[in-house]
């Protein structure tokens, strides 16, 4: 039957009932009024075929003479207003869903119509409570009062979720019993419904398949057998999974139960305020078969984070109860018998007594390249939209969630099917996810790329480039097996080449680092960066870190002066030594470093300034369409220290200069020694 037509129905029932029980004064006089005015007769004033006038019936309403007409009106309306029984199938699925007596759907009926008419609502606060509680147990088709328990919080209905405490309107409020109740939006939703949908379509959500497997996960084999374990044990079983937002929580939630052969439902969430309401999730929860399906609660902070109070309160300084959330979180938890995933960003405010009570709990870090790039390539397993490279280009520079890469395969995916072109498509991808990177992360995007010329013949350290390059390509090639970290510290007089060498084993060994500079990290907040530290090193797991000034974070702790300082210290050090990557630190002042940090390198690497003949070699490169004669050859070797970090400013100053000579080049040379020479001679007395 069309819920429309059944809950007008129902509600001249109770009007009839009204009328034939309750005293004719002026609050029913108002609800009768309100109803068949302006639900039955409209705009037509039932004194005269004349329309009606809102306007003048107020002023005349005032009268004994025309608010007797008016009674005599409903009178006869009333007379003629017969009693139908009706049949409602979400009624019935009610009942027989929680086994509901007359009684409580007798209630479930009047809070709904509470709830749906506001002129009824106003009727039953205003007449007297022993009226209301006659009107009630009549309505019931009861002899006693005994129904008063099912209004209390320890009530069948409040338990199962299907009505809720409240302060708001649209309630039954009696304050001798300290009873304040309303009916659950949802049960209310489901009741208004036209659409033939079942119940837990007004709760519960199936979750979809997941494009990711549960080996993209970094996670040790022993936290996977115990979830497993949990899921498909006879008893209740709950799991915690927090952590970062975009760190893959919600799609390992939808991994797990399959693994374990059973479905998965995620709790619906308010569309107003997006939170999960506890009543909806008490009802949610009966209506899962516990045997067979998991109950995923995303984004629960607020349902877990539970300091704080429930409040139901009367008006005007009433009594009132407050009621912690955590304790009927905590009672919920030991009495359910199923399996529930719940889903937080945080746990610093979830009460000691919930966490306790949950069986796992999963914490999930920053997503490492290595992850993404197996989420990228998985996406795009079937399509030949981007290349191997294009893929380690976006694994890289971009910190992406598997959901939001999923999105921009779709609309590449798109691009490609309405014939755009591949350079179009790679343009459009980076510009996506370009914004993304800004709108999520605060954050510009990375602008590493892969070196594609390096000349090492031109660096001057204390251990041969190709020799460590040979032995790194040697532990790069069996990482897979063994996923053994290396540590690397080059160090030594500045503009040597130490990050750009840094660069070009990356494109050696076929890695696209993630580069950190120490302003990247250093927060002035306590503990971000300590955090920032610890993000970079998760992020870059399996893959490659350079640590630029370095030594802006391993600091002496024997000379720090500040806690943070030995901090941040302590938190990189102990990065360092569960670090299973290439981890890369370049600074130009060892004497600032802290000494315990030195075990920690396997390498530890100084740069000099080029010797005689690499300093020739390397002019002539960088200034290739200039003729030097024997002459300046010669004066090349008076520029001792000379490196290509100064070299690479010269040619900049020239950038812009049609004709450039030797003499110029020398000239600018001595000048670019003499002023860094300025900077480093003391200044003062």
């Amino acid at each position: 039957m069309d819920s429309l037509k059944y809950w007008e129905c129902e509600y001249e029932n109770l009007l009839l009932l009204i009328y034939s029980t309750m005293p004719h004064d002026e609050n029913q006089f108002v609800l009768m009024n309100s109803y068949f005015f302006n639900n039955v007769l409209g705009d037509v004033n039932p004194y005269s075929s004349k329309p009606y006038d809102e306007e003048k019936y107020s002023e005349l309403s005032e009268t004994k003479e025309t608010r007797h007409k008016q009674w005599e009106f409903i009178k006869d309306k009333m007379s003629n207003l017969p009693h139908i029984e009706l049949h409602f199938n979400p009624i019935d699925t009610l009942r027989l869903r929680f086994d509901l007596n007359c009684v409580q759907v007798q209630i479930l009926k009047l809070l709904f119509l509470i709830n749906r008419f506001n002129s009824l609502d106003i009727y039953c606060s205003d007449i007297p409570e022993l009226r209301r509680l006659e009107l009630l147990k009549l309505y019931c088709q009861t002899d006693n009062y005994d129904f008063i328990i099912e209004l209390k919080s320890e009530g069948f209905l409040t338990k199962m979720g299907l009505a809720k405490f409240s302060s708001h309107p649209f309630r039954l409020e009696i304050r001798r019993h300290r009873i304040m109740i309303a009916i659950s939006d949802y049960i209310a939703s489901f009741l208004d419904s036209s659409a033939d949908k079942p119940l837990s379509s007004f709760f519960l959500e199936e979750s979809s398949s997941s494009d990711i497997t549960i080996n993209d996960y970094d996670f040790p084999p022993e936290t996977i057998i115990t979830a497993k374990s949990i899921i498909n044990k006879n008893k209740a079983g709950y799991i915690l999974l927090y952590g970062d937002p975009g760190t893959g929580k919600t799609e390992f939630s939808k991994i797990l139960p399959v693994l374990c052969n059973k479905k998965s439902f995620f709790l619906k969430r308010n569309p107003l305020k997006n939170t999960a309401y506890i009543e909806t999730l008490i009802t949610a929860l009966n209506l899962l078969n516990i045997n067979e399906e998991v109950l995923i609660v995303d984004e629960a902070d607020n349902l877990l984070n539970s300091e704080m109070e429930i409040c139901v309160e009367g008006s005007n300084g009433g009594n009132s109860t407050s009621i912690l959330s955590k304790e009927i979180i905590n009672q919920l938890l030991d009495d359910f018998d199923g399996k529930i995933i719940f889903i937080t960003n945080k746990i610093s405010d979830i009460s000691a007594s919930v966490l306790r009570r949950l069986h796992l709990h999963i914490e999930f870090k920053s997503i490492s390249v290595k992850q993404r790039k197996k989420i990228w390539e998985k996406v795009f397993n079937t399509q030949t939209v981007f290349s191997e490279n294009d893929l380690k280009q976006f694994s890289v520079l971009y910190r992406t969630n598997p959901a939001r890469i999923r999105q921009i395969a779709d609309i590449c995916l798109s691009m490609n099917e309405q014939g755009l072109d591949h350079n179009h498509i790679i343009s459009s991808t980076h510009d996506m996810l370009k914004r993304g990177e800004l709108i999520f992360t605060g954050e510009p995007a990375g602008t590493h790329k892969i070196e594609e010329t390096y000349n090492c013949s031109f660096l001057n350290t204390s251990m041969e480039a190709e020799e460590l390059l040979k032995y790194l390509k040697s532990w790069w090639n069996n990482y897979k097996e063994k996923s053994t970290g290396v540590n690397v510290l080059f160090y030594g007089f500045p503009g040597t080449g130490k990050s750009a060498f840094a660069r070009y084993l990356s494109s050696e060994l076929g890695i696209i680092p993630i580069v950190k500079k120490a302003s990247d990290l250093i927060s002035p907040w306590v503990g971000m960066t300590e955090m920032n530290i610890r993000d970079s090193f998760n992020e870059a797991e399996g893959n490659m870190l350079i640590l630029d000034e370095a030594d802006s974070l391993i600091i002496d702790r024997q000379t720090a002066n500040r806690s943070w300082e030995r901090s941040q210290t302590n938190e990189l050090l102990t990065n360092m030594e569960n670090f299973s990557g290439l981890l890369v630190a370049t600074t130009n002042f060892t004497k600032a470093l802290d000494f315990a940090s030195f075990r920690r390198f396997a390498f530890k690497i100084e740069f000099f300034p080029p010797n005689k003949i690499q300093r020739l070699e390397m002019i002539k490169s960088y200034f290739p369409e200039v003729c030097f004669t024997d002459k300046d050859c010669t004066e090349f070797d008076k520029l001792h220290d000379l490196t290509p970090g100064d070299l690479n400013t010269v040619k900049t100053r020239f950038r812009f200069s049609e004709l450039v000579n030797a003499q110029q080049v020398i000239k600018e040379l001595n000048n670019e020694l003499d002023s860094r020479n300025l900077y480093t001679r003391q200044i003062g007395f």
